[in-house]
């Protein structure tokens, strides 16, 4: 059911692994638009569900392919008691947000060419107010997304009483974590310089999505009390992409000393993070670590690149569960890769794995300048997700 809403920096990179281009516009991801290509969704959608998911970074395809298939499994004639066609809108909201995207005359709720798009707008619109309330403090809890999806089944209202997520609405509630879910079936990934450890890395971290965040859970065999911490699920997922040859310590601080998996780029707060890593050559199978001014320590929170579009997946904070979701830029953050004795990979070189093997824990690596990226890849991007993580282990 749905209702009406309410109401520079650069970026650095270690002499030993240039990866950055000197000049030029973004890169494109390949595959799609910054957050993700699709796979899973009926052919005849597929186009519409990449125009709907191009329209904001925050809502990338996933998103929309998942959210179509929780609302209607992808039936354009679904009729509810409040809600009509693929993306179900409920009439007023329809006549607020649907429009004729396909040029044939006519706004048509019944019609995917309208609906989807349509769809994506709206999610782009609650998004946008969900950032807005986040500045403000208004919403404290949960992320863009998360707020967004709520909003999108219950209005922004709802989530604005109990300032985010969990609204206490068990449709609601229900329905943003259902969504969350099923983004991995629908997220496209491709594997290309961390080869096997990537893809093995990724499918070990698919397979514990909705799994619940527990301090100190999780270890190399997997979750313990019944779920991951964020350092946890990052011990879990390298092991298994390594097949047992490289096992992390679990402290957030420990990970991030280990000369194992040494520094490649890093950069300040604010970036379009998910272009940033696209720019910065960020793999599958890398760890992406975030400094948390809110932690008592530095570099407090970790995830896992999940794709080569900007994608990760995390275990956020406590109340919430493991979910794969465009990179956010809240932090200063900085990427990491294990070593390729341990992955595999032909393409990190001798020189990366002898110059980072010979760095102490820690030692802080010494970043350079390589090139000044486009305003557009170090600015943030207004329409980014500015989610922030809280109650990290330490």
């Amino acid at each position: 059911m749905k209702v009406a809403a309410a109401g520079a920096g650069a970026l650095f990179v270690l002499p030993i692994l240039a990866i950055m281009a000197a000049s030029g516009t973004p890169p494109t991801p390949p595959g799609g638009p910054v957050g993700g290509a699709v796979r899973n969704v009926p052919k005849k959608y597929v186009a519409l569900v990449e125009q709907a998911g191009s329209m904001c970074s925050p809502i990338p395809p996933p998103v929309i392919a998942a959210q179509i298939d929780a609302e209607s499994s992808w039936n354009p004639d679904a009729n509810s008691q409040y809600a009509q066609g693929i993306a179900q809108f409920t009439p007023g909201t329809w006549k607020a947000w649907g429009k004729d995207y396909n040029k044939d005359g006519k706004a048509n709720v019944w019609d995917p060419a309208d609906a989807i798009p349509s769809q994506g707008a709206y999610m782009c619109e609650m998004a946008k107010e969900v950032q807005a309330a986040q500045k403000t403090k208004q919403i404290t809890h949960g992320t863009v997304l998360d707020n967004a999806l709520a909003a999108y089944n219950a209005g922004l209202a709802p989530v604005l009483h109990t300032m985010g997520v969990p609204t206490g609405i068990s449709e609601t509630d229900s329905y943003y974590t259902k969504i969350e879910r099923l983004i991995a079936k629908y997220s496209g990934s491709k594997v290309t310089a961390s080869g096997p450890y990537g893809k093995a890395s990724v499918d070990a971290a698919v397979a514990q999505i909705g799994k619940p965040y527990i301090t100190g859970g999780g270890d190399q065999n997997g979750p313990t009390k019944g779920g991951f911490d964020c350092s946890g699920l990052i011990l879990y997922v390298v092991y298994q992409g390594t097949h047992g040859k490289l096992l992390l310590p679990h402290y957030t601080g420990d990970q991030e000393k280990d000369p194992r998996i040494p520094v490649i780029a890093s950069g300040p707060k604010g970036m379009d993070m998910q272009r940033a890593l696209v720019a910065a050559g960020a793999q599958p199978g890398d760890i992406l670590q975030f400094d948390v001014p809110e932690d008592p320590a530095p570099w407090g929170h970790v995830a896992l690149v999940s794709d080569t579009h900007g994608g990760i997946i995390e275990a956020p904070h406590p109340g919430s569960m493991v979910k794969q979701l465009p990179a956010y830029n809240y932090y200063k953050w900085q990427l990491k890769r294990p070593l390729a004795k341990y992955t595999g990979a032909t393409s990190t070189t001798a020189r990366h794995d002898a110059a980072a093997s010979a760095w102490s824990p820690g030692d802080r690596p010494r970043p350079q300048v390589v090139a000044a990226l486009p305003a557009a890849v170090l600015t943030r991007d207004p329409s980014s997700p500015d989610s922030r993580s809280e109650g990290h282990v330490a």
